[in-house]
């Protein structure tokens, strides 16, 4: 099923991925427990979708309490950024989606209009993810 919500997440995390270089952040993307997150001096960027979460993670590694607190960066977007990145999410598989259905009639015209639609998205990206 094109444009689900699994595809919406796997590509939201597969741009986050190449987005996100690990030079100055150790990098977590939406981790599911405390524990996940090493308790350790290097800096780490975690990227939760539930702000309600992040004092969890920043109080507690596992079982235990977290030692260094404050290697925590934490980025959460707003539900209004949300939506809007769900909706370029949404435009940017549509686009995929119709450069790889071969069986689509299409004509020259509109199939240069999608090929120039989906370089705008791919273009888009980091300042989409920097919106968040």
């Amino acid at each position: 099923k094109m444009g689900s919500i699994e595809d919406l997440k796997l590509e939201e995390k597969n741009l986050l991925t190449k987005s996100l270089t690990k030079e100055y952040f150790d990098i977590y993307i939406w981790p599911g427990n405390p524990k996940d997150i090493s308790d350790t001096t290097r800096l780490k960027l975690v990227i939760q979708t539930n702000h309600k979460r992040c004092k969890e993670f920043l109080e507690n590694c596992g079982e235990r309490p977290r030692v260094y607190r404050n290697t925590l960066i934490f980025l959460c977007p707003s539900e209004s950024e949300r939506i809007s990145f769900d909706n370029f999410l949404k435009k940017k598989l549509a686009w995929h989606f119709i450069e790889k259905d071969k069986k689509l009639r299409i004509t020259d015209e509109q199939r240069k209009e999608e090929r120039e639609k989906k370089k705008k998205a791919e273009a888009e990206v980091k300042e989409r993810i920097r919106s968040l």
